[in-house]
């Protein structure tokens, strides 16, 4: 069985978990090592199925805990920490695991019963990379902290039962808000964040009948609510022309999401 939960996700911290039955990886620690403890027990997890990290980016939302959740989790294991060199050089030294092993866009790693693919994704942070995980012929994945999606990306995330999608703010919100100028460009730039409406572009090109659960993240608490998201949602499936049963579910920042069961099989 191939599960998938969400951790934390938002501006205040990031983290996945994905695994199978025998095996497990966690995308991203932007939350503390108690957090991603105290989350993963709530569903039924421990941390012994984290059986390798992989990094996103270097913004601390997404690698803050990574110092202190390697020399947790390798106490008494092996646990590997993956990252692209572009991220390790640009992470801050208290956020850096003591080993770091590199990957780049385009690489895959075999974890036990689990294939991660990695691709490149455009976030103004250094060699920011995006997974897609492989169980038994399921696709999983997690596309956030970008700013515009490619047609590599879109072709890489086609292939996902499970898809959790940044749906980071609403445009106007943003530039209402509180945030400063240089802020809000930021956010709203080609590599910065994704809006509702560039999310609902995502769905409606790719949703398709394989796709069985789909995760609305990274959603700004300040610049979105949940009924906009759910909107923009409904009406990228209806444009996709998705009449099959997706469940949908809007990740929150501090609180784990449920433990989320793919099944069936798509071979490519």
């Amino acid at each position: 069985m191939f599960q998938f939960a969400v951790l934390g996700s938002g501006s205040g911290g990031n983290s996945y978990w994905l695994g199978s039955k025998s095996n497990g990886i966690l995308i991203d620690c932007g939350i503390s090592t108690k957090q991603i403890r105290n989350r993963m027990e709530t569903i039924g997890l421990s941390l012994n199925r984290i059986d390798a990290v992989f990094i996103t980016h270097g913004h601390s939302d997404h690698i803050g805990s990574a110092k202190i959740l390697h020399k947790t989790l390798n106490k008494e294991r092996n646990v590997p920490f993956y990252m692209s060199r572009g991220t390790h050089a640009f992470s801050v030294e208290r956020c850096l695991p003591s080993k770091v092993h590199h990957i780049a866009c385009g690489d895959s790693i075999t974890i036990g019963d689990l294939f991660i693919d990695t691709f490149g994704v455009t976030h103004d942070a250094p060699e920011t990379l995006a997974y897609r995980v492989r169980n038994e012929g399921l696709w999983a994945g997690v596309l956030t902290d970008l700013g515009s999606v490619t047609p590599r990306a879109l072709n890489k995330i086609r292939s996902l039962s499970l898809l959790a999608l940044e749906f980071n703010h609403d445009p106007r919100m943003l530039f209402e808000g509180p945030y400063t100028y240089s802020v809000k460009q930021r956010v709203a730039s080609m590599e910065g964040h994704l809006s509702n409406q560039q999310a609902e572009d995502v769905l409606a090109e790719i949703a398709s009948p394989r796709l069985q659960q789909l995760i609305a993240a990274h959603i700004s608490e300040r610049n979105n609510t949940p009924s906009l998201v759910q909107r923009h949602i409904s009406s990228g499936l209806r444009r996709a022309g998705a009449i099959h049963d997706i469940n949908v579910h809007l990740a929150e920042q501090n609180t784990a999401s449920p433990l989320f069961s793919l099944s069936g099989m798509f071979v490519e």
